[in-house]
């Protein structure tokens, strides 16, 4: 399944400006996500993971390039229905947040 996304985020405990509005193209097979979205950074980052999901609740893990912290990073996102949540970190003085966020699927 292909789906058209335009996700919105808030970056809760970071000190930097992101970027809080995402485009992204996710393809789905069984439990396999791959996708290209505009990132928080302002880049081009392309993915791909596992998901799994029951009762609207999902998990995903994967890899994800296009970040300034390495070339390819790992990710976590947790989901409920279209709301997600994941872990952010900054390199420069260690610190440690979370982005919050809503996707609207055409």
């Amino acid at each position: 399944m292909l789906d058209l996304i335009i996700a919105l985020s808030l970056h809760v405990g970071l000190k930097e400006d992101y970027n809080e509005v995402h485009p992204h193209i996710r393809y789905t097979h069984d439990d396999i996500i791959t996708g290209v979205y505009y990132n928080s950074e302002k880049e081009i980052s392309a993915y791909v993971g596992q998901r799994w999901e029951k009762y609207n609740c999902g998990i995903e893990v994967g890899i994800v390039s296009g970040y300034s912290i390495a070339p390819v990073v790992p990710f976590v996102r947790a989901t409920y229905h279209d709301f997600f949540v994941m872990p952010a970190f900054e390199e420069e003085d260690n610190t440690i947040g979370a982005v919050f966020g809503y996707e609207f699927k055409f």
